[in-house]
């Protein structure tokens, strides 16, 4: 038929249209449609959409017009003497062939009457001749015959964050970074003056010098970089850059915070670090608990902070009492000893409020302390960038400066599990 041949051939080129302006959008810098372009796009594709329908028509009409006209022998008469005695009219005068009503349809220009007459009268011949004309089926159109019209669709969301990197700085004391100087200097107190009762009138009281020396913590540098293809910094979605630099800042996060535990762990006196005995029970939790904070009470500090490594919370997590009941339940009233759960890195043991942090090394310690005994500045994630054209790449590095001070190390306690 030919009204289906120039219907698909109408289809065809609607797509190659399609297809050449959509390259031609993609060729413009930043790859972004003029109103005049997209407004073609939009009238191309409402065309391409009104082809389809007409196209399944035609085709089916040709179908069944095929079957009718081997059934009724090719006889012209049959549609003008039907037509003619069911509604006194001469359809002949407007479809001399099978294939002009076909095209007439296909335009719409057949009244709903005479659509209806004509498909009786072929379903009354095909009963009167007991005859079942073989039709074609529709063709079947599915995703697959049109990939040019599905574009592929992607999840703009990365699932791979690292949350809160900096559980041990955040968990004690927080200055900002000075805008000066690679030392940071701080007063400490190696001697404190003397104070006593006066025996009787006009005796000698007691006296020390206190003697204040200088501590130093000195500022550290933290960062990394890459080259980035101008391409990577044009061309992708989501940004590769804003993603880029999030997840640099939270590596150096990483970094800063285990060089933080590090400092501790180095300040923390001798007499401060003590071992949990697996092989004296779960006793021994509590007693060394108790220890540590009467070493910081010691030191006029108060044991209000603990941050444990993973495997140090694991143990503690998992103990339980001569009957099997947890000993940190998730559940904090009915246990004076604390609570812990097992979806939070929080929670509380013996009055402690503690952190689990990934950074601690090794994993089964934890430090306790007061919270103001060691203190952490950290100044801004900072950039540079300088371009590289004979790459069409531009350099990027992303730094970040920080200054660790133990300023009381007698107030810090490192708990172990051991054999």
């Amino acid at each position: 038929m030919q009204l289906l041949e120039t219907l698909r051939a109408r289809f065809t080129d609607t797509q190659e249209s399609i297809r050449a302006l959509t390259d031609e959008i993609n060729g413009n810098e930043g790859a972004v449609a003029t109103e005049e372009q997209a407004a073609n796009l939009a009238t191309l594709n409402e065309e391409l959409e009104g082809l389809l329908p007409r196209i399944e028509q035609a085709s089916g009409l040709m179908s069944r017009m095929r079957g009718a006209a081997e059934l009724l022998s090719g006889a012209p008469g049959d549609l003008e003497t039907t037509l003619t005695r069911a509604r006194g009219v001469q359809p002949s005068r407007q479809w001399e062939t099978w294939g002009d009503y076909a095209r007439a349809l296909a335009g719409g220009e057949v009244d709903d009457n005479s659509r209806t007459d004509i498909a009786h009268m072929i379903a009354a011949r095909e009963q009167r001749a007991g005859v079942h004309v073989l039709r074609r089926a529709f063709v079947d159109v599915t995703t697959p015959d049109v990939p040019g019209l599905l574009p592929p669709q992607w999840l703009t969301d990365i699932v791979d964050f690292i949350g809160q990197a900096r559980p041990f700085i955040t968990a004690f004391d927080q200055r900002p970074l000075p805008n000066v100087g690679m030392a940071i200097n701080y007063p400490a107190v190696t001697q404190r003056p003397q104070v006593g009762k006066q025996t009787t009138e006009k005796t000698d009281i007691p006296s020390r010098k206190t003697t204040v020396t200088s501590g130093v913590a000195n500022v550290q540098t933290f960062g990394g970089g890459e080259d980035v293809s101008i391409q990577v910094l044009q061309r992708t979605d989501p940004a590769y850059l804003g993603l880029m630099l999030e997840l640099y800042a939270e590596e150096m996060a990483l970094a800063m915070n285990a060089a933080a535990v590090a400092t501790a762990i180095a300040a923390i006196p001798t007499g401060n670090k003590l071992t949990i005995s697996a092989a004296a029970g779960n006793d021994d939790w509590a007693t060394k608990l108790a220890q540590g904070a009467a070493l910081v009470f010691t030191a006029y500090g108060v044991p209000n902070t603990m941050v444990m490594g993973v495997n140090f919370w694991q143990l503690m997590a998992g103990l339980t009492d001569t009957d099997g009941r947890p000993l940190f339940p998730n559940v904090a009233p009915s246990n004076p000893l604390g609570s812990t759960a097992v979806n939070t890195s929080a929670g509380d043991v013996r009055g402690l409020t503690y952190v689990v942090d990934p950074s601690m090394i090794p994993s089964n310690s934890a430090i306790m302390g007061d919270s103001r005994a060691f203190t952490s500045m950290v100044g801004g994630v900072q950039t540079l960038a300088a371009d590289n054209p004979s790459k069409l790449g531009r350099d990027y590095a992303v730094y970040e400066f920080a200054a660790f001070a133990c300023r009381r190390p007698d107030q810090l306690v490192q708990l172990q599990t051991g054999a």
